[in-house]
């Protein structure tokens, strides 16, 4: 192989090698860019599932004061249905609606 062939060979190989280095930096960019996507998507997954738990704090607390209330009503009814005179319904009655509105 001549001197021109080993020169000519040797700027092929070097032009490759450059286009190479540039594939490997643009495929770093884009590397970058996506973790820093992912990076914001795992913290807005974060803050989701926060707020998820939150509102099932809050529904489970709901849920135990509607129990709660039911079970107030059902006790005052029974006691308006064993009541004997008009005096006791009147004062049940008025207990009752003393309590709805304190809610």
């Amino acid at each position: 192989m001549s001197l021109l062939q080993q020169l000519l060979a040797l700027h092929r190989a070097d032009v490759q090698v450059r286009s190479l280095r540039s594939r490997l930096s643009q495929a770093d960019r884009y590397l970058a860019t996506q973790q820093k996507q992912l990076d914001d998507v795992l913290a807005q997954r974060g803050d989701v599932e926060t707020q998820r738990r939150q509102l099932q704090a809050q529904v489970a607390n709901m849920e135990m004061e509607g129990k709660a209330i039911g079970e107030r009503i059902e006790r005052l009814r029974a006691d308006l249905n064993q009541s004997g005179n008009t005096k006791q319904y009147t004062a049940i009655s008025g207990d009752e609606g003393d309590r709805g509105s304190e809610g």
